[in-house]
């Protein structure tokens, strides 16, 4: 199987330029590495006796990539090895950085599995089950998987020789780029250690190449209309003048927007509406509201036409396809007006990557320019200037056209129309028949009250109404926000129907921000998002990147505005500066592992009441911190007036810095600092009992100290790496704590750890141990802590978030 794979990636290499992979050995033994590019990668060892892998998720929670190389523990994935596997075995773990996150081996009938990767690839089933799950992997067609099958059969003797009908039975790439030609010779030599040639493939690569950079501009089969056409040149001249110039909309690009058409016809269109949609009859009502929206351009009108398109609203993200077909797509927007096309426009620029001249893009960018400034959709306002400050997502030279600058400006200035208190009445009442909840007489609307929570999510009053109309009209978030209500602040667990219900309805309630958000980080309290991660969401790894539109907030996600727990993990935080820097995270209490770049965002704007800060991953070291970062850091502290924990990860700073910081955090109670502070924590204490803090902590790759100066408790924590050393490392830090010294010290044993020995017996101390290769004895820090007279005990360890809603119960 391993073999096969190799075969696999060889082939696609010479079409596609994919995984970087090295094959070495035959079927007696040998080794195949394999990397995405991204940081994830696996490794395959075997001899005569068996198999060892080794694989890697960079996004894993079990990650060393923090760690020295020489403290790493890829052995650990890999438990009970027998003695004949383990030469492979050290081979393995020796491979590359030490990186490992899930590992397996594999002798006769005996095998063993250790670690969380579930994207480990499969190689111990049959050839066609193996296929088929590789293929769904990626982008590869089913051809391939068939090619590579018959030539791992035919170089089971001996080489074999690609023939013309072989290589005809490849699809082309036929919209993307001409392989590499260097990468394609890579590709055929590794074929060829394989026993396999390919004649001719490196001089084709070359040809492709080289007329893909002559290639002569397209021509788009259908032409804008010629007003469009002139409001499109209009548009273009307009854009090239200077800022200061008033912006002018040219007015053959839209219909309507007359204050007398407005007033006459917009109530007997959402009158229609009203009347249409109680009867069922939505193929008439939702026509009347689309040409409402035309005649207005109302975002108000647009939010409540957005719950007619359903929840999965944008189309699988990667390329949009040719710019012909772009061109053809833009055109149709301009000649007929609808209230999606600036949501598709702006997909459009933000995920589509096109392998196109110069001439092609500009066209098709000055074409979606003028879209949106016909649209006038003001709600997408704010990833359009994400867009242009961040350029586009493909690597091309060419800088943001002035023409989209020009819609980005046209976009701020305008102020659609108001639509009147009665219109407002009624499309509030559109929106609840729409969403099939029941308008009853007397009672408030379903959206009244959704709009009551998301304005102040921590009124419980409202959501017990809310529950109480949604059971009403049988929706099941009813159901899920009565069963949460009812064990608010009792500490009880949640049960399984509320599993049930979330996995059913999760996406539908969070709408569009079901795809920017890690389904496995998010939590529900009493029936809304409470906590919620960006980086990973439904459609794949690159969600947030590929999505700009769902991750600023912009448009009608009031989803956001529950969320008072958020972390930007995942290494994927393109748009995340939008989202903060928007309108919507203004219940936000808890942000952690943000950078520099969302430090920016924080610094502009109002006070936030932001209560926890976290910056960076608190056990990486960057050594980026300088005058700029502090700079920023002290710029957004002074608009967190509500800030009572500070934890600054992924640094190191001067005293002096540290407490500068510090005072400028007015409400500050608890601050952690990251690595290589423990040897300061006598002045960090110092420093806390002057600016009047309740706790100061230090967290290490190896170990965490925190001294809570209320009630002279030091906790002590190794939520890694079990070793004598470290507890010894960390007694030197306990006895150097005089003034004050502590009365009580709490070591918080680490996950999946357990004690042996006493535990209560001060002259006997336990020893930690974990699995059957990690331990610590604890005696050193028994020792310290008698030397003070203060009381050892051993408590279970603790993160610092916690995933349970009602912690503070």
């Amino acid at each position: 199987m391993v073999r096969l794979r190799a075969i696999l990636q060889s082939l696609a290499a010479v079409r596609y330029g994919l995984l970087e992979h090295t094959f070495e050995g035959d079927g007696a033994a040998g080794s195949y590495a394999e990397d995405d590019g991204c940081g994830n990668h696996h490794v395959v060892f075997w001899n005569a006796h068996g198999v060892v892998m080794l694989s890697f998720d960079h996004d894993s929670p079990e990650s060393e990539a923090g760690m020295a190389r020489a403290e790493r523990t890829p052995e650990a994935r890999l438990p009970d090895v027998p003695p004949a596997l383990r030469g492979l075995a050290r081979r393995a773990c020796e491979h590359g950085e030490r990186l490992a996150t899930d590992g397996c081996w594999i002798l006769g009938n005996q095998r063993k599995r250790g670690g969380i990767d579930e994207r480990f690839p499969r190689y111990d089933e049959s050839p066609e089950a193996v296929l088929a799950d590789w293929l769904a992997e990626g982008p590869l067609e089913a051809s391939y998987g068939q090619l590579a099958l018959a030539l791992l059969i035919a170089t089971a003797s001996g080489s074999y020789t690609l023939t013309e009908e072989d290589v005809l039975a490849l699809p082309l790439q036929i919209d993307g780029p001409a392989p590499d030609p260097d990468a394609v010779a890579q590709a055929v030599a590794q074929l060829v250690r394989l026993g396999i040639h390919w004649p001719g493939a490196v001089e084709q690569a070359k040809a492709r190449h080289a007329a893909e950079l002559q290639r002569a501009p397209l021509v788009a089969e259908v032409p804008l209309p010629a007003p469009h056409a002139t409001a499109q040149a209009d548009l273009v001249a307009q854009a090239r003048k200077p800022p200061t110039v008033p912006v002018v909309f040219p007015d053959t690009s839209i219909p309507g927007l007359d204050p007398g058409a407005i007033e006459e016809k917009l109530p007997a269109l959402l009158d229609i509406a009203l009347d249409m949609l109680p009867r069922g009859g939505r193929s008439i009502a939702y026509p009347a509201l689309e040409e409402a929206w035309v005649l207005t351009r109302s975002p108000r009108i647009a939010d409540v036409l957005d719950c007619t398109w359903g929840w999965d609203r944008l189309p699988y993200p990667g390329r949009t396809g040719n710019v012909r077909e772009v061109e053809q797509k833009l055109a149709a927007y301009l000649a007929e007006p609808s209230w999606r096309a600036s949501r598709e426009v702006l997909h459009f620029l933000t995920a589509g990557v096109f392998f196109a001249n110069k001439d092609e893009v500009r066209r098709a960018e000055e074409t979606a320019a003028a879209v949106l400034v016909a649209m006038r959709d003001v709600r997408y306002a704010e990833p359009l200037a994400e867009h242009c400050a961040r350029n586009r997502p493909d690597p091309n030279p060419a800088p943001i056209r002035e023409s989209l600058l020009f819609a980005l400006r046209a976009l701020q200035t305008f102020e659609p129309p108001a639509l009147g208190a009665a219109n407002e009445a009624k499309l509030d009442v559109i929106g609840d028949l729409i969403n099939g909840w029941r308008v009853s007489p007397g009672k408030r609307l379903v959206n009244e009250l959704i709009q009551a929570v998301y304005d102040d999510p921590r009124d419980l009053e409202v959501r017990k109404e809310l529950a109480t109309r949604l059971v009403e009209s049988d929706d099941p978030r009813g159901e899920l926000m009565q069963l949460q209500l009812a064990r608010h602040g009792t500490g009880k667990r949640p049960k399984k129907r509320e599993g049930e219900l979330l996995a059913e309805n999760r996406s539908k309630w969070l709408g569009e921000i079901a795809r920017a958000v890690a389904e496995s980080d998010d939590v529900f309290q009493n029936g809304f998002l409470w906590q919620a991660a960006t980086g990973e969401g439904g459609v794949g790894r690159n969600a947030a990147q590929q999505h700009l539109i769902l991750i600023t907030g912009a448009g009608a996600q009031r989803e956001w505005s529950t969320v008072e727990r958020l972390t930007v993990w995942r290494h994927f935080r393109f748009g995340t500066t939008g989202l903060l820097g928007g309108k919507r995270l203004y219940n936000l209490r808890e942000l952690t592992d943000i950078g520099t770049e969302e430090l920016a965002a924080l610094a502009e704007g109002s006070e936030r009441p932001l209560e926890v800060l976290e910056l960076g991953q608190p056990r990486t070291y960057q050594g980026w911190a300088g005058e700029i970062y502090h700079a920023r850091l002290g710029d957004t502290l002074d608009r967190l007036p509500n800030l009572r924990e500070l934890r600054l990860g992924g640094m190191q700073s001067s005293l002096e810095t540290v407490e500068a910081l510090a005072r400028r955090a007015k409400a500050l109670r608890v601050l952690t600092l990251s690595v290589g502070t423990q040897r300061l924590l006598p002045s960090l204490v110092a420093m806390a009992q002057e600016l009047g803090l309740e706790e100061i902590g230090t967290l290490a790759i190896n170990y965490d100290l925190s001294y809570d100066l209320v009630s002279r408790t030091l906790q002590f924590a190794c939520p890694r790496l079990l070793h004598d050393n470290i507890a010894i490392a960390a007694s030197k830090r306990i006895r150097e704590l005089t003034s004050p010294s502590p009365l009580r010290v709490v070591v918080r044993t680490s996950a999946r750890s357990k004690p042996r020995g006493s535990t209560g017996d001060p002259s006997r101390p336990p020893v930690l141990v974990r699995g059957k290769t990690e331990s610590m004895d604890l005696t050193p820090i028994w020792e310290a802590a008698a030397a003070m007279g203060a009381t050892c005990e051993l408590a279970p360890y603790v993160a610092h978030w916690s995933k349970s809603p009602d912690r503070d119960a």
